[in-house]
Protein backbone atom coordinates (compact mmCIF):
# COMPACT_ATOMS: atom_id res chain seq x y z
CA UNK A 1 0.00 0.00 0.00
CA UNK A 2 0.93 3.09 -1.01
CA UNK A 3 0.32 5.58 1.59
CA UNK A 4 2.56 8.45 0.77
CA UNK A 5 0.80 8.83 -2.85
CA UNK A 6 -2.97 8.75 -1.20
CA UNK A 7 -2.91 10.40 2.16
CA UNK A 8 -6.04 12.40 1.88
CA UNK A 9 -7.79 9.44 1.62
CA UNK A 10 -6.61 9.29 5.60
CA UNK A 11 -7.81 10.63 8.94
CA UNK A 12 -5.33 10.81 12.41
CA UNK A 13 -7.20 11.43 15.03
CA UNK A 14 -5.43 13.30 17.82
CA UNK A 15 -5.92 12.67 21.47
CA UNK A 16 -4.15 14.94 23.79
CA UNK A 17 -4.85 17.36 26.43
CA UNK A 18 -2.74 19.73 25.56
CA UNK A 19 -4.32 22.04 23.03
CA UNK A 20 -0.46 23.62 21.58
CA UNK A 21 0.71 19.77 21.07
CA UNK A 22 -2.33 18.88 19.19
CA UNK A 23 -2.00 21.95 16.85
CA UNK A 24 1.28 21.52 16.60
CA UNK A 25 0.65 17.86 14.96
CA UNK A 26 -2.40 18.92 13.07
CA UNK A 27 -0.62 21.51 11.18
CA UNK A 28 2.68 19.15 10.72
CA UNK A 29 0.12 16.63 9.43
CA UNK A 30 -1.78 18.75 7.19
CA UNK A 31 1.27 19.31 5.47
CA UNK A 32 1.91 16.11 4.56
CA UNK A 33 -1.73 15.33 2.86
CA UNK A 34 -3.45 13.75 5.97
CA UNK A 35 -6.90 14.72 7.49
CA UNK A 36 -7.00 15.10 10.87
CA UNK A 37 -9.21 15.60 13.91
CA UNK A 38 -8.53 16.77 17.55
CA UNK A 39 -9.95 15.57 21.28
CA UNK A 40 -8.52 17.13 24.24
CA UNK A 41 -9.96 14.82 26.58
CA UNK A 42 -10.73 10.73 26.13
CA UNK A 43 -14.86 11.96 26.76
CA UNK A 44 -14.86 13.78 23.52
CA UNK A 45 -12.90 11.42 21.80
CA UNK A 46 -15.53 8.39 22.63
CA UNK A 47 -18.15 10.64 22.26
CA UNK A 48 -17.64 9.78 18.39
CA UNK A 49 -20.08 7.27 17.13
CA UNK A 50 -18.01 6.43 14.06
CA UNK A 51 -14.47 6.70 12.75
CA UNK A 52 -14.44 5.11 9.53
CA UNK A 53 -12.12 2.36 8.31
CA UNK A 54 -8.75 4.53 6.61
CA UNK A 55 -6.84 6.32 9.58
CA UNK A 56 -4.80 5.36 13.03
CA UNK A 57 -5.33 7.11 16.31
CA UNK A 58 -2.89 8.78 18.21
CA UNK A 59 -3.29 8.59 21.86
CA UNK A 60 -1.27 10.13 24.99
CA UNK A 61 -1.58 7.63 27.61
CA UNK A 62 -1.98 9.79 30.53
CA UNK A 63 -5.37 11.23 30.24
CA UNK A 64 -6.97 13.23 32.91
CA UNK A 65 -10.89 11.14 33.82
CA UNK A 66 -10.22 7.48 31.35
CA UNK A 67 -6.39 6.92 30.86
CA UNK A 68 -5.41 5.81 27.78
CA UNK A 69 -5.51 2.48 27.97
CA UNK A 70 -9.18 2.37 29.12
CA UNK A 71 -9.89 4.33 26.16
CA UNK A 72 -8.22 1.48 23.84
CA UNK A 73 -10.57 -1.15 25.70
CA UNK A 74 -13.33 0.69 24.76
CA UNK A 75 -12.45 0.91 21.25
CA UNK A 76 -12.04 -2.96 21.17
CA UNK A 77 -15.12 -3.82 23.14
CA UNK A 78 -17.12 -1.26 20.51
CA UNK A 79 -15.56 -3.07 17.80
CA UNK A 80 -13.43 -0.15 16.43
CA UNK A 81 -10.36 -1.99 15.35
CA UNK A 82 -8.11 1.49 13.53
CA UNK A 83 -4.59 1.15 14.71
CA UNK A 84 -3.40 3.09 17.76
CA UNK A 85 -0.41 5.06 18.61
CA UNK A 86 0.34 5.15 22.24
CA UNK A 87 2.35 8.46 23.36
CA UNK A 88 3.29 9.45 27.26
CA UNK A 89 6.08 11.16 28.96
CA UNK A 90 6.05 9.20 31.53
CA UNK A 91 4.96 5.76 30.83
CA UNK A 92 5.92 2.79 32.74
CA UNK A 93 6.75 -0.55 31.02
CA UNK A 94 3.95 -2.24 32.21
CA UNK A 95 1.76 0.38 30.27
CA UNK A 96 3.90 -0.34 27.57
CA UNK A 97 3.33 -4.05 27.63
CA UNK A 98 -0.34 -3.74 28.20
CA UNK A 99 -0.58 -1.43 25.23
CA UNK A 100 0.88 -3.72 22.74
CA UNK A 101 -1.06 -6.79 23.88
CA UNK A 102 -4.25 -4.51 23.54
CA UNK A 103 -2.96 -4.13 19.89
CA UNK A 104 -1.48 -1.31 19.81
CA UNK A 105 0.99 -0.90 16.64
CA UNK A 106 3.29 1.26 18.29
CA UNK A 107 4.30 3.14 21.81
CA UNK A 108 6.43 7.12 21.25
CA UNK A 109 7.97 8.47 23.97
CA UNK A 110 8.05 12.11 24.53
CA UNK A 111 9.32 14.63 23.47
CA UNK A 112 9.52 13.25 20.30
CA UNK A 113 10.52 14.36 16.54
CA UNK A 114 7.55 14.80 13.79
CA UNK A 115 9.66 13.16 11.44
CA UNK A 116 9.15 10.09 14.35
CA UNK A 117 5.38 10.71 14.38
CA UNK A 118 4.97 10.63 10.78
CA UNK A 119 6.78 7.15 10.43
CA UNK A 120 5.05 5.50 13.19
CA UNK A 121 1.56 6.90 11.13
CA UNK A 122 2.84 5.17 8.10
CA UNK A 123 3.90 1.98 9.64
CA UNK A 124 0.52 1.76 11.38
CA UNK A 125 -1.13 2.53 8.42
CA UNK A 126 0.34 0.18 6.48
CA UNK A 127 0.32 -2.59 9.04
CA UNK A 128 -3.56 -2.19 9.56
CA UNK A 129 -3.69 -2.30 5.78
CA UNK A 130 -1.92 -5.39 5.40
CA UNK A 131 -4.35 -7.38 8.18
CA UNK A 132 -7.48 -5.83 6.31
CA UNK A 133 -6.12 -7.20 3.25
CA UNK A 134 -5.12 -10.85 5.30
CA UNK A 135 -8.81 -10.93 6.84
CA UNK A 136 -10.34 -10.32 3.45
CA UNK A 137 -8.69 -12.77 1.87
CA UNK A 138 -9.54 -15.35 5.05
CA UNK A 139 -13.49 -14.58 4.63
CA UNK A 140 -13.08 -15.41 0.80
CA UNK A 141 -11.29 -18.64 1.15
CA UNK A 142 -13.69 -19.62 3.68
CA UNK A 143 -16.67 -18.37 1.58
CA UNK A 144 -15.66 -20.56 -1.20
CA UNK A 145 -14.79 -23.93 0.93
CA UNK A 146 -18.22 -23.39 2.15
CA UNK A 147 -19.47 -23.80 -1.59
CA UNK A 148 -17.70 -27.36 -1.64
CA UNK A 149 -20.62 -30.50 -1.71
CA UNK A 150 -19.78 -32.56 1.22
CA UNK A 151 -18.51 -35.45 -0.85
CA UNK A 152 -15.90 -32.89 -2.51
CA UNK A 153 -14.87 -31.49 1.01
CA UNK A 154 -13.97 -34.71 1.70
CA UNK A 155 -11.82 -35.28 -1.46
CA UNK A 156 -10.55 -31.88 -0.08
CA UNK A 157 -9.28 -32.86 2.91
CA UNK A 158 -7.45 -35.49 2.31
CA UNK A 159 -6.12 -34.17 -0.91
CA UNK A 160 -4.25 -31.17 0.87
CA UNK A 161 -2.87 -34.02 3.37
CA UNK A 162 -0.93 -35.05 0.22
CA UNK A 163 -3.06 -38.03 -0.61
CA UNK A 164 -3.06 -39.71 -4.14
CA UNK A 165 -5.66 -40.01 -6.02
CA UNK A 166 -5.91 -43.98 -5.53
CA UNK A 167 -5.66 -43.22 -1.75
CA UNK A 168 -8.52 -41.21 -1.33
CA UNK A 169 -10.61 -43.50 -3.67
CA UNK A 170 -9.72 -46.32 -1.52
CA UNK A 171 -10.36 -44.23 2.11
CA UNK A 172 -13.60 -42.94 0.52
CA UNK A 173 -14.53 -46.49 -1.21
CA UNK A 174 -15.34 -44.58 -4.76
CA UNK A 175 -13.81 -44.78 -8.18
CA UNK A 176 -10.45 -42.69 -9.39
CA UNK A 177 -12.18 -41.40 -11.67
CA UNK A 178 -15.05 -40.00 -9.42
CA UNK A 179 -12.45 -38.66 -7.38
CA UNK A 180 -10.94 -37.01 -10.43
CA UNK A 181 -14.40 -35.34 -11.00
CA UNK A 182 -14.57 -33.92 -7.87
CA UNK A 183 -10.74 -32.77 -7.87
CA UNK A 184 -11.58 -30.83 -10.83
CA UNK A 185 -14.52 -29.18 -9.60
CA UNK A 186 -13.12 -28.26 -5.85
CA UNK A 187 -10.34 -26.79 -8.15
CA UNK A 188 -13.12 -24.45 -10.16
CA UNK A 189 -15.12 -23.69 -7.07
CA UNK A 190 -11.53 -22.65 -4.94
CA UNK A 191 -10.30 -20.64 -7.81
CA UNK A 192 -7.01 -22.69 -7.92
CA UNK A 193 -4.86 -24.22 -10.83
CA UNK A 194 -3.75 -27.28 -8.31
CA UNK A 195 -3.65 -29.23 -5.52
CA UNK A 196 0.02 -27.86 -4.80
CA UNK A 197 -1.21 -24.46 -5.16
CA UNK A 198 -4.37 -25.37 -2.68
CA UNK A 199 -1.80 -27.00 -0.25
CA UNK A 200 0.17 -23.99 -0.60
CA UNK A 201 -2.49 -22.20 0.89
CA UNK A 202 -3.13 -24.68 3.81
CA UNK A 203 0.79 -23.90 4.36
CA UNK A 204 -0.10 -20.14 4.48
CA UNK A 205 2.76 -19.83 1.53
CA UNK A 206 0.56 -17.78 -0.84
Amino acid sequence: MAVETGREEYTIHLVDDDPEILDAFALYLSTQGFKTELYSSSQNFLQVESFGDKGCIVLDNHLPGISGLDVQQQLADRGVHLPIIFMSGDSEFKDVVSAVRGGAIGFLEKPFSMAALLEAIEEALTEHSENQDSTANSQEQKRRLHSLTAREREVYDLAIKGFTIKRIAEDLDISASTVEFHRSNILKKLEVNSIAELMAQQLGTL
